[in-house]
């Protein structure tokens, strides 16, 4: 399989982008180093790929959120940032918040979101949609659920929000009643991760027996400042995979957690840095979706290429010789 993953990377017909907690500085210069240098790979990666869009799992902005909708960190933050031509378009930025969001006023993003033409695509705090390519007797169909960790669980080492068992309610309803070729998660806290956060619990109680139930293809999360890949397996199933995409601000070189995740289950990890605190180094993801394989592509602030995984579809389905034709695949390279 190893030496189809670059042609079936070149061949997908989605691309997105995924980043988070990249909320720069409440004080000038608004920004951080890592997220400049993440701005300008994603711009110049968006040029080659053009992505349908960009998912952003939270914490935008830095350390209190925004006040209003015309907060002045939306431009010093984000649109001075995130500037090139490519990262445009109405609705382009898919939004779910994260604790730092929530520190200030998350209606005010959701405002922000409602403007005509804005690219801050923020309809409802959990939202999810559906995209879909392909010819019309093969359609490859992928579901996005995003998800807002701090109204299932609270704010860091705090309790439930009292009305949290509805929002949970939405969350199992969404993730079951999928029948997508492929079921894209994504939250600001990570389910497992292996860094200075580590797990979260309500996460782990909660929400991975409905993505395991639910045969989500994969979590994508933030909060916790690095990059990493989770691949859980056992004889009986394998899991969805967890992708940490928390280094859009800067990173940590913190395990503080690796024993928490299960054994054998960490495939990848990048903080980027030689110190426990670095300012400039960072990165994000980029999936790349065909009929046959979801590819989940990890790159540094600087753009190059780390890692990549790939998770097959969900409901089973195969690339047919009449795919590997169209891609101009000689059969001999398939799987």
């Amino acid at each position: 399989m190893g030496s189809l993953l670059p042609a079936l990377y070149a061949f997908a017909d989605l691309h997105f982008l995924v980043t988070a907690d990249w909320g720069g500085l409440p004080c000038w210069p608004w920004v951080s180093p890592a997220q400049l240098r993440i701005a300008s790979a994603m711009g110049e990666l968006a040029r080659r790929q053009r992505p349908r869009f960009v998912l952003s799992l939270g914490d935008h902005f830095y350390f209190r959120g925004v006040q209003h909708a015309d907060d002045p960190r939306f431009e010093r933050t984000f649109e001075s940032a995130f500037s090139d031509a490519s990262l445009q378009g109405s609705g382009f930025w898919k939004i779910v918040s994260g604790n730092h969001d929530h520190e200030g006023n998350v209606s005010a993003q959701l405002e922000y979101a409602a403007r005509a033409g804005s690219r801050w695509h923020y309809p409802a705090m959990q939202h999810t949609w559906r995209e879909t390519f392909g010819p019309r007797d093969a359609r490859t169909t992928v579901d996005f659920v995003l998800i807002d960790t701090v109204l299932l669980c609270g704010m860091p080492d705090g309790k439930p929000p009292s009305d949290a068992g509805k929002h949970w309610q939405w969350v199992e309803d969404a993730l079951l009643a999928s029948d997508a070729d492929f079921l894209v998660v994504g939250g600001h806290y990570p389910v497992h991760s292996p860094s200075r956060h580590g797990p979260t619990r309500c996460l782990v109680n909660r929400l991975k027996p409905l993505l395991e139930r639910a045969q989500a293809s994969l979590y994508f999360s933030g909060h916790d400042h690095c990059l990493f890949h989770i691949e859980e397996k056992s004889k009986r199933r394998t899991g969805p995979h967890y992708h940490g995409v928390g280094a859009g601000f800067t990173t940590s070189k913190s395990q503080r957690h690796l024993h928490t995740v299960p054994p054998h289950a960490l495939r990848f990890f990048y903080d980027g840095a030689v110190r426990p605190f670095n300012i400039v180094s960072g990165g994000f993801a980029v999936a790349s979706v065909s009929a046959g394989a979801l590819t989940v592509a990890h790159y540094s602030a600087g753009g190059r290429r780390l890692y990549q995984s790939t998770v097959r579809p969900r409901t089973g389905k195969c690339v047919t010789s009449s795919t590997y034709r169209r891609w101009g695949i000689k059969m001999a390279e398939a799987p």
